[in-house]
């Protein structure tokens, strides 16, 4: 009767560990492979797995992967934990440094969260990943917008407000490129500084912008020339000479070595102009968006102050 019991014991612990049974995946890689594995985990850049009936981990870039079970790796279900609690079991389908955007359960519409509100993402393979830092950086940013509009509230207050404006800056493409504030010409120099109280990098755009524009001058300035030039040989040939003579002609050969060197310096040249005016626009844009939200947003009364005295009180 003892061995009886024992058999029965060892036969339901086989039947038990063949029932748990290890988490298989599937990966299709770049090349076409379809690997199936176990103890899948899946990193930002990288993966790692072990095959059936090993025990060595194998590592592979994200990149060389195509699929996951036949899914994406960016869209496998991940779920979001937020801070207060609540659980959302979605795919991310975008994150940048402020916000997660998802897909709840795998269906429109596209949903946005802020990392602020988010505790964890755990991922496919359990792993996950906190916000921390995320959070921190959300903190500092706003917190120095905050400073950035008190420091612009009390400038003008003060009077203080020559790098400040309420008005229209423009861009005009012509000459050198020109910056106008309501209508008056204003120096590079004096835009550098209104940005510099907005938003710096504008004027890292705008500065970007004119060096383009310069670079896409000077290239024009000797393509144009040689292709106009090679042209008017080619009009000039054809006019006054028979097809063959031509052909056979210096002027000919000289027609093509212009055309062969000023049409690549165009080619270059006008791009870079075109990118290096919609720079400086783009720039210009951006501030006058900015400032307007400055202006709009932040408002100076006299008020009473919570300790009931009267002040100066910064609304925005």
């Amino acid at each position: 009767m003892k061995h009886f019991y024992l058999s029965v014991f060892a036969l339901l612990v086989c039947i038990t560990a063949n029932a748990i049974e290890t988490k298989q995946d599937t990966l299709t890689t770049k090349d076409g492979r379809k690997i199936i594995c176990e103890n899948l985990k899946i990193g930002d850049n990288m993966i790692m797995y072990t095959l059936p009936g090993e025990f060595e981990a194998v590592t592979m870039f994200m990149d060389d992967i195509v699929s996951i079970n036949g899914k994406k790796p960016s869209k496998l279900s991940a779920t979001i934990i937020t801070t207060d609690g609540d659980t959302i079991t979605c795919t991310v389908e975008k994150e940048t440094g402020t916000v997660l955007q998802y897909l709840e359960n795998g269906e429109l519409p596209l949903k946005t969260i802020s990392k602020e509100k988010v505790a964890k993402l755990v991922k496919y393979d359990g792993s996950f990943r906190t916000f921390e830092n995320e959070r921190a950086a959300i903190e500092d940013a706003r917190r120095m917008e905050i400073e950035k509009r008190q420091r612009i509230a009390q400038a003008k207050a003060a009077g203080d407000s020559k790098d400040f404006t309420d008005g229209y800056v423009a861009y005009e493409n012509r000459g050198r490129g020109r910056v106008y504030l309501d209508g008056y010409h204003i120096s590079d120099e004096k835009y550098a500084r209104l940005c510099e109280n907005i938003d710096y990098d504008l004027w890292r755009q705008y500065r970007k912008g004119t060096q383009m524009r310069t670079s896409g001058i000077v290239f024009m300035s000797f393509g144009v020339p040689l292709t106009a030039t090679a042209i008017s040989m080619f009009i000039a040939g054809a006019a006054t000479m028979s097809t063959s003579a031509f052909h056979n002609s210096p002027l000919y050969t000289m027609a093509v070595a212009y055309i062969s060197a000023g049409a690549p310096l165009m080619a270059i040249g006008i791009p870079l102009y075109c990118a290096g005016v919609k720079n400086c626009k783009r720039s210009v844009a951006g501030f006058n968006s900015q400032n307007a939200k400055y202006n709009k947003d932040i408002a100076l009364n006299l008020g009473v102050t919570s300790s009931g005295g009267i002040g100066l009180v910064m609304n925005y």
